[in-house]
């Protein structure tokens, strides 16, 4: 097996580009060598849109993707509007909330299937937060969306 020993590899003057290997075909490193500069390739996250807001008082979203508004539908149910539509409904969606008092304690959730019985559309999820005696309207509440 032969070996070459460089210090520095760069393109040929006037050039921009060094290519190392031929397409298709895969660059080895030693063990312990790093690229530095080199990424793997981007993977497409499922995850479509997602929210964090404060549904006390007036909603505010205090962070977010792929969702343009949240609609107060009143105490503890709120509609997420999408940005970019879902391509259909097939979409999985999780939530989760921090109580607005402590007397709401732990048995709180975010239910996020609508609670009216409405189906979902592809451009809004209807959502609403819970605790054991009733809705509330949560300091935090966050959502997130999964789907093509």
């Amino acid at each position: 097996m032969s070996k070459l020993e460089v210090k520095e590899i760069g393109p040929i003057s006037g050039e921009t580009d060094l290519k190392l290997g031929q397409s298709g075909g895969t660059v080895t490193l030693a063990d312990g060598a790093t690229a530095v500069g080199f990424a793997p390739e981007p993977t497409e996250s499922p995850v479509k849109a997602w929210v964090n807001f404060n549904g006390t008082g007036t909603v505010a979203i205090r962070d977010s993707m792929n969702v343009s508004s949240i609609t107060d539908d009143g105490t503890g149910i709120y509609t997420v509007n999408f940005t970019t539509a879902f391509p259909d409904t097939n979409y999985a969606c999780v939530g989760s909330q921090s109580p607005a008092t402590e007397s709401h304690g732990s048995h709180s959730n975010v239910n996020v299937v609508a609670p009216d019985g409405l189906a979902k559309t592809t451009s809004a999820q209807k959502i609403d937060c819970r605790y054991v005696h009733g809705y509330s309207d949560p300091i935090v509440v966050s959502v997130v969306f999964i789907g093509n």
